[in-house]
């Protein structure tokens, strides 16, 4: 009767191939990444060689570096991605941008989101503050074609204010009595409602009028403008920077008013460029409030 050694039915794993290494039927190697089971006892057969070997397993396709993805891969956030001939690294972009393609037969990167609506400041009032100052946030027209300022609770240390501003050219805020505008009200003071309009489109004024908080009320004045300069850039002709802004400021008890209205006007002076814009209360200190404004291509 014949004897069955119970140790051999099974593969006979012996690591890597050894040409001095003698293999027996059902030895398993493995050899450049893929696996391979002796089919006829031999040594010095390399894996290469059909008579004693088959393949069990193949490797699978490294980088175009010749490493696998681990030794591809090296930083937190990379990503890999394929190029006209194989895998590629792709090093993590700075904060804030987006991973974009370039379409059809380009690689992808990493780009800055882009807007057309684009904030450019912020002042946060926390304290007495007698006006906010912005030099040079007009850029070039070509930059942007509209501002927009927008306004939020700004209170003051009075009670009561009207909200003033002036352009402000080469760091000078334009003091000259060129400003013309023309507002319109309407209010609830507690018992009745009603409407007021107020006008210095024939009159000469040194400051433009955006909205009021009067009445002895301290009530968080909140609103837009919206600031267009179509020849700012003129150095001879008239500089009629058209400005339209609209507002409105609210508070209730004790009979006291509730206030909306819109207003427009512009500087026509002919002097140039304007840059900034100064922004100040008709009388005290601004004591609270948030100032944002935009730019819009």
């Amino acid at each position: 009767m014949a004897t069955i050694n119970l140790g051999a039915i099974k593969f006979n794993w012996r690591g890597a191939y050894n040409n001095a290494t003698a293999y027996a039927v059902d030895d398993v190697v493995s050899s450049g990444g893929s696996s391979y089971i002796c089919i006829l006892a031999s040594t010095g057969n390399a894996v290469s060689n059909g008579t004693y070997w088959q393949q069990m397993s193949a490797a699978g396709t490294n980088g175009t570096d010749g490493t696998d993805l681990g030794t591809t891969l090296t930083t937190q956030g990379d990503i890999v991605y394929r190029d006209g001939s194989g895998l590629q690294r792709l090093a993590a972009g700075t904060s804030g941008q987006v991973l974009q393609t370039g379409g059809t037969g380009a690689n992808p990167s990493w780009g800055t989101v882009s807007s057309d609506f684009v904030k450019l400041a912020e002042t946060e009032i926390t304290g007495t503050t007698g006006s906010v100052t912005y030099n040079t946030i007009f850029t070039d027209s070509n930059d942007y074609k509209t501002y927009k300022i927008f306004f939020s609770d700004i209170t003051s240390d009075t009670g009561g204010f009207e909200y003033y501003f002036r352009f402000i050219r080469s760091g000078t805020a334009v003091s000259s009595s060129n400003y013309r505008w023309v507002v319109d009200l309407a209010y609830h003071n507690g018992s009745a409602d009603g409407q007021s309009n107020s006008t210095g489109y024939d009159t000469n004024y040194s400051r433009m009028f955006a909205q009021d908080c009067s009445n002895g009320a301290n009530t968080g004045l909140s609103g837009e403008w919206t600031c267009a300069l179509p020849n700012k850039s003129a150095t001879s002709a008239n500089t009629s920077s058209g400005v339209f802004w609209h507002s409105s400021h609210g508070h209730f008890g004790n009979g006291a008013p509730v206030r909306a209205g819109s207003a427009g006007g512009y500087l026509n002076d002919g002097n140039g460029t304007v840059n900034g814009i100064f922004m100040y209360p008709s009388s005290g200190n601004w004591s609270a409030g948030t100032i944002t404004i935009y730019g819009i291509k």
